[in-house]
């Protein structure tokens, strides 16, 4: 809207339709309300989202300094030389040894085998986890919790919206008024000043009493204060209105709607009174309604404490260099059990909580 440029010179006449509509777009409580709104959205698919697949991918590096090594012995062999002395360590040496008739001495040798690595030196992992909650009763309790909860915030930034409506329509009615009284005692003012002026010169001329003309003087008097306290307050509620609408302070803003009265009035009042009051439309009512279902789902929740939590997972590991010996399997599935067993009356206890609430 041009005319809500700063510095404007020309005033903004406003009607309560414009005021409303202002409101709606720029009322930071409503804007608040409707962040909150989205934040809540979020949270559902939070929610949701944690009982969906997960794939997660984990990578790592290691650096042994000393490789373990595993030999799975050697071989036999004769021999006619010296006698080796028995090593424990690398399973060698001499076992047996046989003295010929020409006095040569032949020895049965085992001879150590060649050891293999158990492991590499350097080593890069990537693990690929994808895993899928089976069962959890809070989750599913939740689920509906987020979603009760999604409502309640729905119910509140509607209720937010009708309370600025509210506010922003108590507030240009009380302009309205003030701006009205000020009219009449504007016009009173200019009477009383007439008349004070004509008993002024009759006064001087001896037909009036002096008191006459003091008390004319302390009614104008009276009616001017009356007149700057309604000026501080048309100040104060232009500022409040401007404030409820976002609408910024500098601009100067004019009433464009009249005071409603008289037949008009009579037929809004009929209208209003003729309509059906439906408890069930009511916000405040359906905040409680929602509020006793967030409170049931709490007690719920309480319980799933003794519900045990299921879930299964495949997992695949790749390794950039594996070892001549490796063991450890690259794929695997399975399904991991939780199972609440004693909890030294803790969840009993936020079960009794939560019931008692």
């Amino acid at each position: 809207m041009g005319t809500l440029v700063a510095g404007a010179q020309e005033p903004v006449k406003l009607s309560l339709q414009d005021a409303l509509k202002m409101a709606l777009q720029n009322n930071t409580n409503i804007l608040n309300s409707d962040l909150d709104l989205k934040i809540a959205q979020k949270k559902v698919w939070e929610t949701l989202a944690s009982g969906l697949p997960h794939i997660d991918a984990k990578g790592g590096y290691q650096h042994i300094f000393k490789v373990p090594t595993l030999s799975f012995g050697g071989q036999t062999k004769l021999s006619t030389g010296p006698e080796i002395p028995w090593d424990n360590t690398t399973q060698s040496g001499t076992i047996n040894s046989v003295v010929l008739s020409t006095g040569e001495a032949l020895r049965l040798n085992m001879e150590a085998g060649e050891p293999i690595e158990l492991a590499v030196k350097n080593n890069t992992t990537f693990d690929f986890t994808v895993s899928q909650l089976i069962f959890s009763g809070s989750y599913f309790v939740g689920l509906q919790a987020t979603r009760v909860f999604y409502g309640y915030t729905q119910q509140s930034a509607e209720k937010t919206r009708l309370d600025v409506v509210e506010t922003v329509i108590n507030t240009y009615n009380m302009l309205q008024l003030a701006e009205e009284s000020r009219k009449i005692l504007t016009q009173n003012l200019e009477n009383i000043n007439k008349t004070l002026y004509e008993v002024a010169e009759m006064n001087k001329q001896g037909f009036l009493e002096k008191t006459d003309v003091d008390q004319l003087e302390l009614t104008a008097n009276t009616i001017k204060n009356a007149m700057n306290q309604i000026d501080s307050n048309l100040d104060m509620g232009y500022r409040l209105l401007k404030i409820q609408i976002g609408m910024e302070e500098i601009v100067k803003v004019e009433l464009s709607d009249p005071l409603e009265s008289g037949e008009s009035l009579t037929a809004t009042s009929l209208q209003l009174i003729s309509e059906p009051f439906s408890l069930e439309r009511n916000v405040d009512y359906q905040l409680i309604q929602t509020s006793e279902k967030a409170a049931t789902l709490e007690l719920k929740l309480a319980k799933t404490g003794y519900l045990p939590t299921i879930a299964g997972f495949y997992n695949h590991t790749e390794k950039v260099n594996a070892p001549a010996f490796d063991f450890a399997p690259r794929d695997l599935i399975g399904i991991n059990l939780s199972l609440p067993i004693f909890s030294s009356g803790e969840r009993m206890a936020g079960v009794s909580q939560k019931a008692s609430s």
